[in-house]
């Protein structure tokens, strides 16, 4: 509101929690923030067609445009090279203006990035159309208008010269007979490159351009790394990079203050060095030795059982053939409670090992586990 007030009505990426107290906290003892107004819209937010109004909006991984998806107005039209840059691309949306705007992945688009499309069709963000005559139907257009999208784009493929610059293409040419997985889009605030200002160490630079002592930021809360305009994959710069140099930075400055009791913790940190080399099961602390150790359950329950508790004060889910009362899990779990919550009452193992390791339940939420689903 006070750096980009244009910007402050449009639904967004970030949870709830995402209130900036990291900023906050350290503005607070005299830190100097830098880029603050340097705010990204991403032009792919999925708009849930159960809740268009929601603030809180999931985004569409880059990959889904990058595989060869369209971008197509309410009267079927490309408007935009839809591998520009995020701010260009929102550009053009607003600048065209006929919402709502559908991202369409054809057949080979949609395998090429099956499991994105499995993961939003699942959550109701995504839909599947057999043929392009259903998706012109659901669109509000004339099947031949569709065809004739499908037709000029396909001229482009083969002469690869798009009037809207697009240089990179598919192989596969566009038919009203192929299978279509389709959302709704929107632009949403995603990003801010702004953030606490930190040097070559990752220390927080005060508002007098000098250090704070023992103050490192890393990730989203720091700022001036990515320029103007930060680009898709470049997170890992903030999160990776500077995470390893603030880890760094944070460590030799602890070193230097504990002074005479630096050799013995050198030491200590040799000895857990040794134990990270070793035997992994050793290095195990007792919680996560209890939780793979827990037992799963002795109760068998029924699909039409485990149906019966689809509520948020009653949730349970099946992954892997186990059954799970994720009730009391709900606010702790790092997705937000919305994604358990569109599984409550079924099975949702394909979703969950989509984007979990097998070791998540035993060390995270043991007590979950009730039993196992009847054969």
């Amino acid at each position: 509101m006070k750096y980009r007030p244009e910007y402050y009505n449009l639904p967004t990426t970030n949870g709830d929690h995402c209130t900036g107290d990291g900023q906050k906290l350290a503005l607070e003892i005299g830190a100097s923030a830098i880029d603050l107004e340097k705010v990204q819209v991403h032009p792919t937010g999925l708009v849930d067609p159960k809740e268009p109004d929601a603030k809180v909006k999931f985004l569409a991984a880059e990959a889904l445009r990058g595989v060869g998806g369209l971008l197509l107005d309410n009267e079927g039209k490309r408007f935009v090279d839809e591998l520009q840059h995020r701010d260009y691309v929102t550009g053009k949306m607003w600048e065209n203006g006929k919402f709502p705007i559908r991202l369409v992945l054809n057949g080979q688009a949609s395998k090429e990035i099956e499991w994105h499309c499995k993961h939003y069709v699942g959550r109701g963000l995504m839909k599947r159309f057999a043929n392009g005559y259903d998706l012109a139907k659901e669109i509000g257009i004339s099947p031949e208008q569709l065809k004739k999208t499908f037709d000029d784009y396909n001229v482009v493929i083969r002469n690869k010269k798009d009037p809207f610059g697009k240089k990179f293409f598919q192989t596969e040419e566009w038919s009203m007979d192929d299978y279509f997985n389709v959302a709704i889009m929107t632009p949403v605030l995603h990003y801010t490159m702004g953030g606490l200002e930190i040097d070559a160490e990752s220390r927080v630079v005060g508002k007098d351009g000098k250090p704070i002592p023992g103050l490192f930021a890393a990730g989203e809360v720091a700022g001036g790394v990515h320029g103007a305009n930060r680009l898709g994959g470049s997170s890992l710069l903030g999160c990776v990079v500077f995470g390893r140099v603030s880890g760094d930075s944070a460590a030799g400055y602890l070193l230097q203050r504990l002074g005479p009791l630096a050799e013995k913790a050198a030491g200590r940190l040799g000895a857990v060095a040794g134990h990270l080399g070793g035997d992994a099961s050793a290095t195990k602390s007792s919680e996560e030795k209890k939780a793979e150790e827990a037992p799963s359950g002795g109760n068998a329950f029924s699909v039409e059982e485990v149906a019966k508790h689809n509520k948020k004060d009653d949730c349970w889910v099946i992954v892997d053939g186990q059954v799970l009362d994720v009730t009391n899990f709900l606010p702790d779990h790092p997705g937000g409670e919305k994604a358990i919550l569109l599984y409550a009452g079924r099975d949702a193992t394909e979703e969950f090992n989509m984007l979990h390791d097998p070791k998540v339940i035993p060390r995270y939420a043991p007590d979950a586990i009730i039993g196992s689903l009847k054969k």
